[in-house]
């Protein structure tokens, strides 16, 4: 069992730490000059593949924490966490797998979302399974 409020603090680092450090690095492929003119779709990539559950998890991950303590299974903790890990570990790839490819980073970014947009799609109704979760007593 966990409490809603840890399962929240746990989701956003999840999410916040890989975004920012996906982040930090299109600033830098951007400041090197490696998207050239198309920085754009670059950082039009790293909004959509992150923002969205930023958003959610700032709306719903952050009034949980401050609601009283409701516990939930530990189940929905792991389901959330590992579909998040599997997600992150596809961006990574995307990016990794770059230059082995036989298109540029940017193509490979746009193309990159036939297979993030569902697992996103995947990660946010595991979320909003967990956060409305009844209290497991």
């Amino acid at each position: 069992m966990i409490t809603r409020q840890h399962f929240g603090k746990w989701m956003i680092l999840t999410w916040l730490l890989p975004t920012l450090g996906l982040i930090c690095f299109v600033a830098l492929q951007t400041i090197s000059g490696h998207f050239g003119k198309r920085y754009v779709d670059a950082w039009a990539w790293v909004c959509v593949t992150s923002m969205p559950m930023i958003g959610i998890l700032l709306v719903v991950g952050i009034p949980a924490g401050v609601k009283k303590a409701i516990n939930i299974s530990g189940f929905h903790l792991f389901v959330a966490l590992s579909v998040s890990i599997i997600y992150w570990m596809l961006v990574g790839a995307t990016i990794l797998l770059s230059p082995y490819s036989s298109w540029d980073i940017v193509e490979l970014m746009t193309i990159s979302n036939f297979w993030l947009a569902p697992m996103q799609c995947i990660v946010g109704a595991c979320l909003g399974f967990a956060f409305s979760a009844p209290e497991k007593k």
